[in-house]
């Protein structure tokens, strides 16, 4: 039940990113709701959940809008798996260190983005970009991203989310 529900979530991301979110962005900047799904999936259940559910995520990204197959899918799965280390380390019930990781991984991923169209050889102003696209992107992203967490985080105490292992007997 678990992984439907994750499968459903991520699903249904990709299409309020592509449908919805266009339209709420603020000067051109977007969240990416998918780093704070990702991140908190990562948070609540560690990097395997995280890495498999960003790069499935990035991987309908990849195919419905980029050009290159299995850039974002790559950059969204190591950003669950490396989030998803400091799971059990930090203190998640707080929403503080997963709003400063879904900041922290949103800048990361543009970052790696910038190193793809650099290589891309297109001419960017780095300062321009970090403060009109990465900067505002980051803090938009974090508050939606406090909204996803707090959903994902009551999701997770539900009864149907917990890990069951049907060859042991309880």
């Amino acid at each position: 039940m678990k992984l439907l529900v994750i499968a459903a979530i991520v699903v249904a991301n990709f299409i309020v990113q592509s449908t919805i979110i266009p339209h709420i962005g603020i000067a051109g900047v977007e969240p990416n709701t998918l780093i704070a799904i990702v991140v908190s999936l990562s948070l609540l259940d560690g990097s395997f959940v995280g890495a498999v559910a960003g790069f499935f995520g990035g991987l309908l990204q990849d195919i419905f809008f980029s050009g290159a197959l299995g850039i974002n899918a790559l950059i969204y799965l190591l950003i669950g798996w490396s989030v998803g280390l400091a799971h059990g380390k930090v203190f998640s019930e707080r929403f503080f260190m997963p709003v400063l990781f879904i900041f922290v991984s949103t800048a990361i991923y543009e970052l790696y983005m910038l190193i793809v169209i650099f290589f891309y050889r297109y001419d960017i102003n780095i300062y321009h970009t970090f403060m009109r696209l990465i900067l505002p992107g980051g803090i938009y992203t974090s508050i939606l991203g406090a909204i996803i967490y707090n959903y994902t985080f009551k999701l997770y105490k539900h009864k149907f989310m917990e890990r069951k292992w049907l060859f042991i007997k309880s």
